[in-house]
């Protein structure tokens, strides 16, 4: 549900914390103000910790950092903020001066570039043939094979049957529809009683909730279900549990209703959660989507909730929909900035995500997108409804905007085997290459070779360059999978979660060497290939192409999304599998690479679903890997990839008509690692 109801539910929810921090938070304005630094940094500190998600105490809370000149500090939270709202906060303020000069700003101003960009993978599913109407939520009729939404104004559910709009009950009903779920012949859905549906405070129906149960198939309703108490309730979603049973959530009450002998039993009620909306069960684990506060799970067998970890780039807020899909889950954020649906896959204990996708951010129809359902591997959501426009029931559509139910086909899920390396580049400074070359062989690798012995992680070295201008080592730290490295990482996590940014500044580089950027690499490995790359294959000729592995994006010069490819290590190392699909999903194709020590050189064979096919040969030679069609065809294919400094990979396709004498551009795609 909108962000306008859970702001009033979290600021009532608030309202015995309201004066501290308030306080807090003009204290901090008034030492800043007084040019007073530290105090805004006390001050807006405390305020923080009574509100740890809100970015706008986060971003003031990166300008008193960078005030007192904690230049990790400030960097480390105004990218919380971009991977938040990437449009709204102003990062090249005069405050952040102090950072200008650091690179992490440097990528944080790519970083809400990235953000900001638009991607778009859906085709339209429907277009709603009325400018006035609000919906909500969707479900599929599989009786009459047709999409079926709910209206929050017009308190009814709708279908579009000859291009009309048509009701499926003939009366409406006292609330304003919400969530539906299909069982068999039963259609399942909930009303709730708010302003937006025209009810006025002293209606006897504001802010009450029921469950309704009808025949789908003849559109009769059968019976209606209410909490059995003298509370106020907003039922928003509904779901089927893996048990087949009824669950409901309940943004007053922050609540997970089940059904039990037609009464709504209490099932799950935790004070962890502030503004409770999606919901979603995989066996014991029930996962909560508070939009103040992230993504919760409640663990059945214990009774406990807990907030899942996320990833430092990933935000949880704002999670409207919230949906199983393969051992993950898909999420529709409309509580961030900009709008975005998310792939989630977590660890064994489900407790924190490892793996994430942006399936779909900034669409131009995303106007503030709610509810959906996944059918064949797709999500069909609604992309635009109406709660901005919405004042006590009527509609204030200027533009005259159609409702949208978009369709955005779902991925494979990343395999859970993800080999990691990380990678930190330094800088050797004032020529003192002894110094740096004893401090790592005697402090970074010793502690390496320790972990490695007790089987913390899979290998470790320290390569020397020469003649590079940004960095003079990289040292590589490989793991097992993404499980042995979130395992390692757990230690460094807890210290990073008690003290947040501060702890980044207390780690001055030395004299002799600066850490100049750190990334980390996964290589996507089948199980039953999950080896380290070891023997013939681990020679610098079979790993010139690994520059190319990883999962990407992919956008033509102009920025324009073109699509997704994800290449991954097969056969201990010795190729690289591709698999790329489009935007809209039409168009998918797979490559297999490999080094052909007989011949010494590179070798693709690529097929798509088309029925094209390439077979290409070539080398890695100045900063390049280039492979070409059979140079004596009339007709020839050549390929180039290129990797650029910061980390991003080139690829042009060419053809020529005429045995090679010129050659045209048939693609060039600029590849960003997600």
């Amino acid at each position: 549900m909108r962000s306008i109801l859970s702001l009033l539910f979290i600021f009532s929810f608030l309202s015995l914390q309201a004066q501290t921090f308030q306080s807090h938070f003009k204290e901090a304005s008034s030492a800043y103000k007084a040019e007073d630094y530290p105090q805004m940094l006390v001050e807006i500190k405390k305020a923080h910790a009574l509100r740890p998600q809100h970015q706008t105490l986060i971003y003031y809370l990166a300008i008193a950092h960078s005030l007192n000149n904690h230049v990790d500090s400030a960097n480390y939270w105004l990218r919380k903020v971009v991977s938040i709202d990437s449009k709204n906060y102003d990062i090249d303020k005069p405050d952040f001066e102090n950072l200008l000069a650091s690179e992490d700003f440097k990528r944080i101003k790519d970083y809400q570039i990235f953000m900001t960009e638009a991607k778009v993978r859906s085709d339209t599913a429907l277009v709603i043939p009325d400018t006035e109407l609000h919906i909500e939520g969707v479900a599929f009729d599989p009786f009459k094979r047709r999409i079926l939404f709910s209206s929050i104004n017009q308190k009814n559910i709708f279908s579009v049957e000859e291009g009309m709009l048509k009701p499926l009950f003939k009366k409406k009903f006292p609330l304003g529809i919400t969530g539906m779920a299909v069982q068999d012949s039963i259609l399942w859905f909930t009303g709730a009683g708010f302003a937006e549906a025209g009810l006025a405070e002293d209606d006897p129906e504001y802010e009450s909730s029921k469950l309704y149960k009808a025949d789908l198939k003849n559109a009769i309703l059968l019976d209606s279900f209410t909490v059995a108490d003298q509370q106020a309730h907003i039922f928003g979603d509904v779901i089927l549990s893996p048990e087949n049973k009824l669950l409901i959530s309940d943004s007053k009450t922050n609540t997970v209703y089940r059904l039990e002998n037609k009464k709504l039993i209490a099932w799950i009620t935790t004070e962890s959660i502030l503004s409770l909306q999606g919901i979603a069960q995989m066996g014991q684990k029930v996962f909560l989507a508070d939009y103040a506060g992230g993504l919760f799970s409640y663990d059945l067998s214990n009774q406990t909730t807990q907030e899942i970890i996320a990833p430092a780039d990933l935000s949880l807020k704002g999670i409207d929909g919230l949906y199983t899909y393969k051992n993950g889950l898909v999420t529709i954020q409309n509580g961030v900035t900009p709008h975005r649906i998310t792939y989630l896959q977590f660890n064994p204990q489900y407790d924190q995500v490892e793996r994430f996708q942006y399936l779909e951010k900034n669409h131009p129809a995303m106007g503030e997108p709610t509810l959906g359902f996944i059918a064949n591997q797709h999500l069909y959501y609604v992309a635009n409804s109406f709660w901005g426009l919405n004042d006590k029931g009527q509609i204030n559509n200027p533009e005259k905007i159609k409702p949208l139910i978009l369709r955005l086909p779902l991925p494979e899920p990343i395999p859970a085997t993800t080999q990691m390396a990380v990678l930190d580049y330094v800088k050797i400074l004032d020529g003192r290459e002894k110094e740096a070359l004893y401090f790592y062989e005697n402090n970074w690798a010793s502690f390496r070779k320790y972990a490695m012995q007790h089987g913390d992680i899979e290998n470790y070295k320290i390569m020397r360059l020469t003649a590079h201008p940004e960095y003079d080592l990289i040292l590589e730290t490989v793991y097992k999978d993404s499980l042995q490295y979130s395992q390692i990482e757990e230690v460094f996590q807890k210290w990073r979660k008690q003290s947040g940014g501060d702890f980044l500044n207390e780690l001055k580089p030395n004299d002799f060497r600066k850490n100049v950027k750190m990334e980390i690499v996964k290589t996507y490995i089948s199980s039953e290939e999950l080896v380290s790359v070891e023997g013939r294959c681990s020679g610098s000729s079979y790993r010139a192409f690994d520059f190319w592995l990883g999962e990407w994006e992919v956008y033509s010069r102009d920025g324009r999304y073109l699509g997704h490819n994800r290449v991954g290590l097969i056969q201990n190392g010795c190729g690289l599998q591709e698999n790329w699909q489009s935007a809209n999903g039409a168009y998918k194709g797979t490559s297999y690479n490999f080094y052909n020590a007989t011949a010494g050189q590179w070798h693709q064979s690529w097929v798509d679903n088309q029925g094209g096919s390439l077979q290409l040969n070539g080398s890695y030679e100045n900063g390049q890997m280039q492979m070409q069609s059979d140079p004596e065809k009339q007709d020839q294919s050549r390929i180039s990839w290129k990797l650029l400094e910061d980390g991003s990979v080139t690829q042009l396709w060419e053809q020529s008509r005429d045995k090679g004498k010129s050659w045209q551009e048939v693609f060039f795609g600029v590849y960003k690692k997600q």
